[in-house]
C-alpha cells in the first residue's frame, strides 16, 4: 500500500515536471512571435531597463536640459515658473521684456549665431543689461543706431562673434551716462530713413512723425528714434525727420509711407554714418537741499517751484531713470536721471554734506 502510495506521488510529480517544461516552451515561443511582431526597435525598448530603477538610462529632456546648461554655461532659466533668479531685482513692469531677451541669449548661443530685440525704452535696457553682462560666454551690446540713441535694441551673441565684428562693447563712454550711452551698437541691427517734405509751413512735431510711421502698420518696437531735422541739418537736408527701424522693415517703410500731418513726403534710406544728430546743450549748476527729495533737488534743476513740480508728478510728467514717479518725496542718489515732458532731463552728480548737516548737489541738466 505504501509502495504504491509512493509509485503515484513519483507520476504525479514526473507529469507537473512536464507540463512546466511545455508551458514553458509555449511561453518561449509566443514571446518569440510578440518580438517578431514588435520589431526590432521596440524589441530593443523593451528591453531597456525602467527609468526608476538605479543606473537607468536618463530620459530625452534630462539629456538635453543637462546640454543646453553646458552650451549656454548660465544654468535653467525658470521658464514659465516666475522664480527666474536672474529676474529677483528687475521691476515688475519689465519682467518679461527682461525674460524675452534672456530667452535669446540662449538662442543665440545654441545657434551659435548674434541675434537682436526689439527696440527698448531705456528703462528696459538698464533692467537688462547688468544681467546679460553676469552671464558666461555672451556679450551683449545697445545698438541704437548713434552715439546716445535712446531706444536700443539689445545685440546678443556668444563673445567670440561679437569681438570678431568689432564692436564696442565697452561703448565710446560710460555706460551710465545720458540715455545709458553706447556707440552705434552691432553692425546690420538698425536701419535708417530720412523723411523729407515741404514743411515749412506746417507745425509738425516728433509725435507726428511716429504717428505716421506707426500708421502704417508697424509696430512701436520696431521703430527706434525720430530725430527731427532742425536749424544747420534743416538746411542742408530739408525740413523732415531721420528714423531709426528695423532693417527688414526699410523697404516697406520705403513705400508705404507717403505723408505726414497731411504733407506729402519722400523718404530715402540713409546709411546711419549720415545720420544728423544735434549734440544735446548741456547746463551745469549746483543747488544745496535741506534734503535730497525729489521735488527739493529736480525743482532747483529746472528752475521751477516746488508746488508746481509736484503738479507735475501728479500729472505722470516726471520719471526717474525712465520709470513714472510716484511720490514727490523719492529720495535721489548720484548717478540717477531725472527727465521732465517737453523741459528735457538732468543727471544727479556728485552729492556732499555741508557743515551745516544740507545737501549740496551737482547737477548735469540736457536741455
Amino acid at each position: 500500500m505504501a509502495l504504491s502510495s509512493g509509485l503515484a506521488a513519483f507520476s504525479s510529480l514526473l507529469l507537473t515536471r512536464q507540463l512546466s517544461r511545455r508551458g514553458g516552451a509555449w511561453q518561449t515561443a509566443l514571446g518569440s512571435v510578440k518580438a517578431v511582431r514588435r520589431g526590432p526597435r521596440q524589441q530593443h525598448l523593451s528591453s531597456a531597463p525602467s527609468l526608476g530603477a538605479a543606473g537607468a538610462s536618463p530620459s530625452r529632456s534630462a539629456v538635453r536640459a543637462r546640454a543646453g546648461k553646458r552650451e549656454a554655461g548660465i544654468g535653467a532659466r525658470g521658464k514659465g515658473d516666475g522664480r527666474n533668479p536672474l529676474l529677483a531685482g528687475v521691476d515688475a513692469e519689465e519682467q518679461e521684456t527682461a525674460r524675452r531677451v534672456l530667452e535669446l541669449a540662449d538662442r543665440s548661443l545654441t545657434s551659435f549665431s548674434v541675434l537682436h530685440s526689439s527696440f527698448l525704452s531705456p528703462a528696459s535696457q538698464a533692467a537688462i543689461m547688468p544681467i546679460l553682462s553676469n552671464m558666461a560666454d555672451v556679450s551683449a551690446a545697445l545698438s541704437g543706431g548713434y552715439f546716445q540713441a535712446e531706444r536700443c535694441r539689445v545685440s546678443v551673441g556668444p563673445t567670440e562673434l561679437m569681438t570678431a565684428e568689432g564692436v564696442n562693447l565697452d561703448g565710446s563712454g560710460d555706460a551710465t551716462d545720458d540715455a545709458l550711452a553706447l556707440a552705434a551698437g552691432y553692425p546690420g541691427a538698425v536701419a535708417a530713413v530720412r523723411v523729407s517734405g515741404p514743411f515749412k509751413h506746417s507745425q509738425v512735431s516728433h509725435g507726428d512723425f511716429l504717428g505716421a510711421v506707426l500708421g502704417t502698420g508697424i509696430t512701436r518696437d520696431k521703430v527706434g528714434d525720430v530725430i527731427l531735422l532742425e536749424g544747420e541739418a534743416a538746411q542742408a537736408e530739408g525740413e523732415g525727420a531721420q528714423v531709426i527701424i528695423s532693417p527688414d522693415l526699410q523697404d516697406f517703410l520705403l513705400s508705404s509711407l507717403t505723408a505726414v500731418h497731411r504733407v506729402a513726403v519722400s523718404v530715402q534710406p540713409i546709411p546711419l554714418s549720415d545720420l544728423k544728430v544735434s549734440p544735446p546743450r548741456i547746463e551745469t549748476l549746483r543747488t544745496v537741499e535741506a534734503s535730497l527729495r525729489l521735488d527739493a533737488v529736480a525743482s532747483a534743476a529746472f528752475r521751477l517751484s516746488r508746488s508746481k513740480f509736484t503738479d507735475l508728478i501728479a500729472k505722470g510728467d516726471v520719471r526717474v531713470n525712465w520709470r513714472e514717479a510716484a511720490k514727490s518725496g523719492v529720495a535721489l542718489k548720484s548717478g540717477d536721471v531725472v527727465s521732465v515732458r517737453g523741459k528735457g532731463r538732468c543727471k544727479i552728480g556728485e552729492v556732499t554734506t555741508t557743515k551745516k548737516g544740507r545737501y549740496a548737489v551737482e547737477l548735469t541738466r540736457y536741455v
